[in-house]
Order: structure tokens, then sequence, then C-alpha cells
């Protein structure tokens, strides 16, 4: 039997790289199951008939896609986690706000930025100082963004040249955009990027932090107010107001603390990639395959 992905939507259950006999057992009648596979076998047709209790559906198609088989063969059998979900799933929604940095794409914009200025290891110790305590949010992207005052416009753009989207990034805008849900970025990150980001994935409208330029270099000032975790989950909520969208019809999309409080602002919250803390709190925890898997929760 190949190797599939099984999604199971029970109690907040978890994804599993499984064979279908160690998940589907018997007594698991309020199970609910996606099995994703590179085509339907007739293995699957076998757990169907000694199962034909359970509620199943086969995606074809859309295998998914593990850095090296050697990966897959150490998975297959385990209780390795990949998904967390909540056993009801809300219809599709109307508005979905992302992330940018390490969500929408690969990198975390203002360490390249750092390492583009020469004074990375600076900038690394102050995330280092943040991430034990000492500064909050606010404090520590003002003392971060001052290390890079006298940077030009031109060497940002360089910046922005050298970002990868997200693997399934562009595939999940595209689809999104076909079903008409709005998209927006929220970002603790950058606008001179958020908007060229934004533009590239064909998002609606994009919130970030504004980088004080003057003579075509930057300041080292982050022009107020700051874009923080509360900031997200306000403007959550105003664009929801002003579009006339029940907040359970939003869904929220993050990998940071900065994160937390819109993932629990929306209807649903996706942690994507994200730290272990911040999975434990969203609805649901995508920690492998390319973004684009979120659309399958409604396809």
């Amino acid at each position: 039997m190949p190797k599939s992905i099984t999604l199971d939507f029970s109690q907040k259950n978890i994804w599993m790289l499984t064979s279908g006999e160690r998940v589907l057992s018997p007594g698991q009648e309020n199970y609910f199951y996606l099995l994703f596979a590179e085509e339907i076998v007739p293995a699957f047709a076998q757990i169907a008939q000694q199962y034909p209790h359970l509620k199943y559906r086969i995606l074809t198609q859309r295998c998914l896609h593990l850095s090296s088989p050697e990966t897959i063969d150490n998975l297959t059998g385990s209780d390795w986690e990949l998904c967390t979900a909540p056993a009801t799933l809300p219809i599709r929604p109307k508005l979905i706000s992302f992330d940018m940095d390490s969500t929408l794409i690969c990198q975390e914009v203002i360490d390249e930025i750092a390492r583009e200025k020469g004074c990375y290891d600076e900038v690394a110790a102050i995330t280092e100082a943040a991430m034990r305590g000492e500064l909050d949010f606010d404090q520590s992207l003002t003392k971060r963004v001052s290390c890079l005052e006298g940077l030009s416009e031109a060497r940002l753009a360089r910046v922005f040249e050298q970002l990868t989207f997200s693997p399934g990034a562009e595939k999940l805008l595209q689809q999104l955009n076909q079903w008409q849900i709005k998209t927006i970025i929220l970002s603790g990150g950058f606008d001179f990027f958020a908007e060229k980001i934004a533009a590239k994935l064909c998002i609606k409208n994009y919130y970030a932090n504004r980088l004080e330029i003057q003579k075509g270099r930057l300041t080292g000032k982050v022009i107020p107010p700051i874009m923080n975790a509360q900031s997200k989950a306000e403007h959550l909520i105003k664009i929801a107001l002003r579009e006339n969208i029940a907040l359970e019809n939003t869904v929220a999309v993050g990998d940071g603390a900065n994160d937390l409080l819109v993932l629990n602002q929306a209807g649903l919250g996706i942690a994507w990639h994200a730290k272990p803390a911040v999975n434990k709190q969203a609805d649901v925890a995508i920690k492998v395959s390319a973004l684009d898997v979120i659309s399958w929760i409604w396809d």
C-alpha cells in the first residue's frame, strides 16, 4: 500500500503518516478521514469494505511531498504528529488574514535586511533578548530597526528579490481568489515588502509596519503606530466589520507568538509551521506539506 496522509478531524486529533489499518480500527465510528494519496488503490477499497460504518473521502493526485523517501519510510506506521484540527470545521470563510514572514514567505525579512546591512549578529542578539522576555515586541522591533539606519532603498529592493514564497502560497491564493474569498496580510514586518508580496499574490490589502525613509535611506525608525499582536487582532475585527463579515466567517494564518491574538480572534486560527506554544492554542496546526493544504479544508 503506498504511503498516504490520513487527516483525522475527530475531537481535535492528529494527522498521521501511517497505513490505513493502523488508524481505521473498529470502534471509531465518529471519525472522519481524508486520505491523501497519489491514486486510488485497491487497498483503500478494502479498508472501506472492512469498515463500512466510517465516512471517508479519497482525494487523488494530492501526494504529500516530504524531503526524501527516507523521511517517509521513517515516519510510516508511527504516531508522528503532522497536524491537529477541530472536529467541526467551518463553512468556506469570507475573509482570510495571513502573516507574511515565515508564512507567506520562507524568510524573516528583518533578518535578511540585517544580513544585507552587515548587522545580523546585533539584530539576532536583540531577538534573543525578546525571546527571553527582556523586551516586548514593540521594544524589540524599535531596537532592531535602529540597527538598519542608513540602508538604501535600492538595497531593500535587492533583499526583496531574494525572498521566496512558501511552497504552495501562490497556488493557495489563486484558489482563494477563485472562490472570491477576501484576503489580507496582517504583518509585524514591513510595508515595503508587504506591498510587493500582496501584489504578486493578488492579496487585496496589507497592513504592516512602516519604515521611515528619508532621501532614499532608512532613518532607523518605525513610523507609529506599531503593528503588533494587539494591532493584528484589532485590524481583523475592523476589517470584518467594515466588510460586514461575521468573525466566525474569518480565518487567520500565522506562525509566531505575535499571531496568537489574531488566531484566537478569528473564527478559525491556523498555525503554520509554528512554535509548540502557538500550535497548542491554534484551532488547526499544520506542521508539514505545502501552504495550499489549507484550501483542502473547504475543497
